[in-house]
């Protein structure tokens, strides 16, 4: 990815909060937080992305990266397959979740590839959608707390690793 150093620090530096928040919220052993693939899959994406932006991804063959995102997409979509139609919020952060592992996936497999990267329809489809993921996202950071959740579970950190995921995504997506 052909971006200024200061961006890739910038970005290496939210990921990682993103990786570092979700795995202490793995460690939690608190109720009420999501669902823990949530906090997983969220994990190996912030990672994922960490290494795309640190131009790292030649560290493991990429059939790994691929058989990683790939195997995280066929997960989500099984959650999918089993939920009843009626648990509309738990689909819809599922699908994301799907949807963001292709657009991993997605962004693996063209990074030796700059046509496929640069501007093409699929990456700006992704993009567009990772942008509105994060915007979506940081409006409900910012909605007020009903309930006592502890620290791990506020909204502001849930949409907020989720927003920034989502813009940083877009970033990297758009701007190449």
């Amino acid at each position: 990815m052909g971006q200024p150093e200061s961006v890739r620090l910038v970005f290496t530096v939210l990921f990682a909060g993103v990786t570092l928040t979700c795995v202490v919220r793995l460690l939690s052993t608190r109720g009420g937080l999501p669902a823990r693939h949530d906090d997983v899959s969220h994990a190996i994406m912030a990672a994922g992305m960490i290494v795309m932006v640190l131009s790292w991804t030649t560290l493991l063959p990429k059939s790994v990266w691929v058989l990683l995102f790939g195997g995280q997409a066929a997960f989500f979509v099984a959650i999918l397959l089993r939920q009843p139609a009626g648990a509309s919020a738990q689909n819809w952060e599922h699908t994301h979740h799907f949807v963001g592992s292709i657009g991993m996936l997605y962004m693996i497999v063209a990074l030796g590839d700059a046509a496929m990267v640069s501007m093409s329809p699929l990456a700006v489809s992704f993009g567009i959608y990772f942008l509105v993921y994060g915007v979506w996202s940081g409006v409900r950071a910012l909605q007020p707390v009903a309930v006592s959740v502890g620290v791990l579970g506020r909204p502001l950190l849930v949409h907020g690793c989720r927003a920034l995921m989502g813009v940083g995504m877009a970033y990297l997506l758009l701007a190449s």
